[in-house]
């Protein structure tokens, strides 16, 4: 068999999703709800640069793609592959491979120093592939869900804290309370990318802030959950989330919180504490690219 890898460049993104469709109909996840709109979407926000991505096509048909984003992350120039698939009949070729070391002469000419990637545990597979292509586990992340069957979270008695919508821009005053760098779709720059609505929460005492939420809808993400170190184990956390399930109303589905460092076991005890149940258990790993 002959493959041609191209990069996608004005790439028909119906097209781009189509493939999808087909190359995860067997994945460990079910990708059947994922709407055109939010595959998209979910690439607008992660910062895609389609002209460093890079499609393979076999007699002129696309049967894989590693999808690729650029941006600044842990202080340097990176890259992030925001989505690798191919159709099952064209796996174990090797193709992956292929596909990474055809965009890798493009991120060095765009300065890119590390190239980053996020993998479910559990597909050992994938795990080693990565390793002999010269990845290495950066950190371990979890991804939670909290059911719409769950009990409906009250607003903590007593607490002398106002919940009130706030701005995107808001939540860089934030970011300084993170104990640890948030992944790359749920970073600063990734929530301000977001095409569609994104529901802002800050906690103010005092008219200080000392805690904010930023949920997407459309994806039903928990894109940021963050309180300031000295007000924490206050239900400021609590008082977030029940704000944002009343906002949410009957319009309240599944709440995923994706990516969680799994070495910040007050955040883990947070969410069991708040009924949130363990979705997915991931790695992040990292390539250093040389120049």
């Amino acid at each position: 068999m002959t493959y041609e890898f191209k990069f996608l460049s004005g790439v028909d993104t119906h097209l781009l999703y189509q493939t999808f469709l087909s190359a995860f109909s067997d994945y460990v996840q079910d990708v059947s709800h994922v709407t055109e709109t939010n595959f998209v979407n979910r690439f607008t926000r992660g910062g895609v640069d389609y002209a460093a991505s890079v499609g393979v096509y076999f007699q002129g048909e696309l049967v894989g793609f590693t999808i690729i984003a650029l941006d600044n992350y842990k202080g340097t120039s990176a890259a992030f592959d925001a989505m690798t698939g191919l159709v099952k009949a064209h796996r174990g070729k090797g193709l992956a491979k292929a596909i990474f070391e055809h965009a890798l002469p493009k991120l060095r000419e765009k300065g890119v120093e590390n190239f980053y990637l996020e993998v479910i545990q559990e597909n050992e597979p994938a795990v080693r592939a990565y390793e002999k292509t010269g990845f290495s586990i950066e950190r371990e992340m979890d991804a939670f869900g909290l059911s719409a069957d769950a009990p409906r979270l009250e607003p903590p008695a007593g607490l002398n804290v106002e919940i009130r919508p706030i701005q995107r821009a808001d939540l860089q005053q934030a970011d300084q309370f993170f104990d640890w760098q948030p992944s790359w779709e749920n970073s600063l720059a990734s929530i301000q990318r977001v095409p569609d609505e994104v529901i802002c929460l800050g906690a103010f005492q005092e008219e200080k802030l000392v805690g904010a939420l930023a949920h997407h809808p459309a994806s039903t993400w928990l894109l940021s959950l963050a309180v300031d170190p000295a007000s924490r184990r206050q239900k400021v956390g609590t008082a977030l989330l029940a704000e944002l399930q009343a906002r949410l109303g009957e319009k309240f589905n599944t709440i995923k919180v994706v990516n969680v460092d799994h070495a910040d076991e007050g955040m883990l005890r947070f969410l069991e504490q708040t009924g949130f149940e363990v979705l997915i258990n991931q790695y992040e790993m990292k390539l250093a690219i040389e120049a």
